[in-house]
C-alpha cells in the first residue's frame, strides 16, 4: 500500500512527463478513463506554468516568438519544475537555464535579456523602504566619508551584460517597433528600480556600475570610489550620491567602524 506522500509525489511527478504509469492504477476512472483524468491536471500544470512566464518575460518571447517560447518554457519546467506554490518563484532559473542551452550560439543574450526581466519583477515584489536621510547623510564629518557604507533600496537590482541588453529590452516594450539592434556594439550596465509602484530601467556608464556594484557588496565609500576612478578618472562622486539619494537608490547608511546607523 503506498502512502499518501508517495501518491502525492508520483502525482507531481507525472505531471511533468507523458507517463503516468506509476499512476494510473491509482486514479478512480468513475466514468472518465484515468488518463484522462491525469491529461487534465498535466494541462492546467503545463497552461499556467507558462502563462506566469509569458507574463514575467514577454521580451523573451517576442524575442523567440511564441511557439519557439513555448517549446522552451516546456523543457524548462520538466528540468525545473515550481519549486513553490507561488508562481512568481517559477521562472528564477530561467536565466541559468538559457546560459547553458544557448552558449556558444548567436542567442547567447537571451540569457541576460531574462536576467534584465527577472530584476524588474523581482522589484516590483520587494519590501519598501524609508528614503535616504540626506540631511544626516550631509552632516557626516568629511574624514568619515571614505568609510560610509550604504545599502540599496530591496527593491532595486544591478544587471550587467556584454551585450546592449538596455536598448534590447526597450525596443521591444509594448508600443515599440523592434529595430534592428547590433549586438556587438557594446555591453550596458543597467540598475532596475521601483518606485511609487513603477519600475524604471535606468542605464548605467562602467563607472557607476562599479560604484554601486561595490557599494551593494557593503564595501566602504572610498574602496567604491577607487573601482569607479579606475573605470573613468572624471568619475563624479558627489554629483552620483546626490542623484542616488533623490532617486530612491540608496536607503541607509553607516560608518565603519561606528555604532550607529541611518
Amino acid at each position: 500500500m503506498r502512502s499518501l506522500r508517495e501518491l502525492q509525489q508520483s502525482f507531481v511527478a507525472d505531471l511533468l512527463t507523458e507517463d503516468g504509469a506509476t499512476l494510473l492504477p491509482w486514479i478512480g476512472a468513475q466514468g472518465v478513463p484515468a488518463a484522462e483524468r491525469l491529461n487534465v491536471y498535466r494541462g492546467n500544470c503545463r497552461e499556467g506554468f507558462l502563462a506566469a512566464l509569458a507574463a514575467g518575460y514577454p521580451v523573451l518571447k517576442r524575442l523567440t516568438g511564441a511557439d519557439y517560447f513555448r517549446r522552451l518554457i516546456g523543457d524548462y519546467q520538466r528540468e525545473f519544475p515550481s519549486p513553490a506554490g507561488n508562481l512568481f518563484h517559477a521562472g528564477e532559473r530561467l536565466p541559468q537555464f538559457l546560459d547553458r542551452r544557448f552558449a556558444g550560439t548567436p542567442y547567447e543574450y537571451f540569457a541576460d535579456v531574462a536576467r534584465l526581466e527577472r530584476a524588474c519583477q523581482e522589484v516590483l515584489n520587494a519590501a519598501d523602504h524609508t528614503p535616504l536621510d540626506l540631511d544626516r547623510l550631509a552632516a557626516v564629518p568629511a574624514p568619515d566619508h571614505e568609510r560610509l557604507r550604504f545599502e540599496l533600496d530591496p527593491a532595486a537590482r544591478l544587471v550587467c551584460s556584454v551585450y546592449p541588453v538596455v536598448r534590447i529590452w526597450e525596443a521591444h516594450q509594448d508600443g515599440h517597433e523592434p529595430e534592428p539592434i547590433d549586438l556587438g556594439s557594446g555591453g550596458e550596465q543597467a540598475l532596475v528600480h521601483r518606485r511609487s509602484s513603477r519600475v524604471s530601467v535606468h542605464r548605467l556608464t562602467p563607472a557607476e556600475y562599479a560604484c554601486l556594484a561595490a557599494l551593494r557588496s557593503a564595501r566602504p565609500l572610498g574602496i567604491a570610489l577607487d573601482e569607479a576612478i579606475a573605470l573613468d578618472d572624471e568619475f563624479d562622486l558627489r554629483s552620483a550620491l546626490r542623484s542616488w539619494g533623490q532617486l530612491g537608490f540608496l536607503v541607509k547608511f553607516s560608518v565603519v567602524g561606528a555604532s550607529t546607523d541611518a
